[in-house]
């Protein structure tokens, strides 16, 4: 062995290129992948979730039985029809966190004259531990309920004022 040679084979360096390669597209598909994420959240996430999700937050029977609602899940899954009229209907399905428990919603809302408010009657429940209890958006627990009262309201209960 001679001095300063090694005894291996040297190295080529595309080697080094490979690397650099594979580490920027490592990272490229990272970004890619938060990003592809974060945009199906926020597209799934529209007016009829928020409008569901700010009522069960102020709901009676939801903070009874999950606690104070903390968070809602990643997914929001269900049948959202949108017309151009002003008018539309959602069946919303998505996970409820609270400080004590997680549910899963269930939840309708139909839009008229632009306007999102809840379905009322049957259709939306609360599951919690393998059991469903059906509930009343409109039914809400806050210091001052007379910002929510018409927000969650259901749609029957609103008259509507036409000018003629």
């Amino acid at each position: 062995m001679r001095r300063g040679v090694c005894d291996h084979a040297p190295v080529p360096r595309i080697h080094r290129q490979w690397f650099l390669f594979g580490g920027a597209s490592l990272a490229l598909l990272i970004g890619g992948s938060a990003w592809g994420v974060s945009a199906t959240e926020s597209a799934s996430r529209g007016p009829a979730f928020h409008l569901s999700a700010t009522c069960l937050r102020v709901n009676k029977r939801a903070k009874k039985l999950l606690g104070v609602i903390t968070g809602y899940g990643v997914a929001v899954t269900g049948p959202v029809v949108d017309n151009q009229d002003g008018t539309g209907s959602a069946r919303l399905q998505f996970d409820v966190i609270g400080s004590w428990l997680t549910g899963h919603a269930y939840v309708q809302a139909v839009k008229q004259d632009g306007i999102w408010h809840w379905a009322g009657g049957r259709g939306s429940t609360l599951e919690v531990g393998g059991k469903r209890y059906p509930i009343k958006l409109d039914q809400v627990s806050t210091v001052d309920p007379s910002q929510y009262s018409s927000l969650c309201a259901p749609l029957n209960s609103i008259i509507p004022f036409r000018r003629s």
